[in-house]
C-alpha cells in the first residue's frame, strides 16, 4: 500500500500521516520538489515502520536545481512543463536535453541523502519514469544510489478501463510495460510482481479496494493509494481526487480485517528480500 505525493501539500501530508499511523499504509513516495517536503521529513521521524521512496519529478513543480543550470527543462521561474503531455512534446521534439534530466534527478536523490533518507524505492510524479528516455536515467541513478526497487506498473492485462482517461493510461502502460520491466530487471533492479490502483488514482473507494485485494497474486503486490485531506493549494484541489475517501478506506477496520483474512501481509520495499 504505497501512498503517493507525500511532501506535495500540508493537507496531503496530514492524511498520509494518519494512513500510516492508524491505517494500512507502510510505504510512501516523497517528492524532493514538494512545497511541503520539510513538513513530510519531520513527520517521518514518527514513522519508523514506514519505507520511504523517492517520487521523482519532472512536471508541474519547481526544480531542485537553479533554472540556469537546466534551462531546457524549466522556465525562468524554475518550473517544469505543466503536465506530462507538455513534457513529452518537448522531449520528443528535442527541446529537452537528456543531460538536464540527469543532473536534476541526481539533485533530487542528493536532497534525500542530505536529509538522511535512503530511498527504499523509486517512482515518479505523473508516472513520467515510464517513458523510456527517462527510465534510462532512473535506472542509472538507482544503481548509483543502491536503490533495489523501481515501481514500474506491470501486468497491464489485469487493468479494465472504465473511461477514456483510464483507456489512455492503459494504452501508455501497455506500450512500455513488458519491455521496460524486462530491461529494469536486466540491471538487477526489482519491480513488483503485480501493480494495482494505476487506473484508480484518486478514485479508490471501499468497493474498489475489495476488488483490488481480490486481484492480488502470490508475490509482491503494489497498490497505489492517495490518502489525504483536500489540499491547501488550488492547483492540487482541482485534480478532484477523493483523498478523504481513500484515507477512510485505508483506516477502516473492516478493510484491514479483510486483508488479514486473505493472508495479505502489508509491508514496504525495505522488507522485501
Amino acid at each position: 500500500m504505497n501512498a503517493d505525493d507525500f511532501g506535495l501539500d500540508l493537507e496531503i501530508n496530514r492524511g498520509i500521516d494518519e494512513a500510516c499511523l492508524g491505517g494500512m499504509v507502510r510505504s510512501v513516495s516523497l517528492l524532493a520538489t514538494g512545497k511541503a517536503f520539510e513538513d513530510a521529513v519531520g513527520r517521518l521521524r514518527r514513522m519508523p515502520r514506514v519505507g520511504v521512496g523517492i517520487h521523482l519529478c519532472l512536471v508541474a513543480e519547481r526544480s531542485v536545481l537553479p533554472a540556469q543550470k537546466i534551462q531546457s527543462l524549466v522556465d525562468e521561474q524554475g518550473r517544469f512543463p505543466s503536465a506530462y503531455r507538455n513534457f513529452l512534446v518537448r522531449l520528443w521534439t528535442r527541446r529537452i536535453r537528456p543531460e538536464d534530466i540527469a543532473i536534476e534527478l541526481d539533485a533530487q536523490f542528493r536532497k534525500f541523502l542530505d536529509h538522511g533518507i535512503h530511498p527504499t524505492h523509486v517512482d515518479s510524479h505523473q508516472y513520467i519514469h515510464l517513458v523510456p528516455a527517462v527510465s534510462t536515467t532512473v535506472i542509472e541513478l538507482s544503481k548509483k544510489y543502491g536503490v533495489k526497487w523501481i515501481r514500474y506498473p506491470s501486468r497491464p492485462e489485469r487493468f479494465f478501463p472504465r473511461s477514456l482517461r483510464a483507456a489512455a493510461k492503459m494504452m501508455g502502460l501497455a506500450l512500455f510495460s513488458r519491455s521496460q520491466t524486462r530491461r529494469i530487471r536486466g540491471f538487477g533492479i526489482r519491480v513488483p510482481d503485480n501493480s494495482l490502483g494505476f487506473l484508480e488514482s484518486g478514485r479508490l473507494d471501499a468497493g474498489k479496494m475489495r476488488v483490488l485485494l481480490d486481484r492480488m497474486i502470490c508475490g509482491v503486490n503494489d497498490l497505489t493509494v492517495h490518502p489525504g485531506y483536500c489540499p491547501q493549494e488550488r492547483e492540487y484541489a482541482a485534480w478532484n481526487y477523493h483523498w478523504e475517501t481513500e484515507l477512510a478506506v485505508l483506516k477502516d477496520e473492516s478493510t484491514m480485517r479483510l486483508a488479514r483474512e486473505m493472508r495479505i501481509r502489508i509491508g514496504n520495499y525495505a522488507e522485501q528480500s
